[in-house]
């Protein structure tokens, strides 16, 4: 459950920088 919980924040946190620099992440 921790793990779950830990990536849902990481996967929330790389879609804030997405929005920043979103050709960035396209790329990777």
């Amino acid at each position: 459950i921790v793990g779950n919980v830990f990536g849902f924040k990481a996967l929330r946190a790389l879609r804030l920088e997405d929005l920043r620099i979103p050709i960035a992440y396209v790329k990777t």
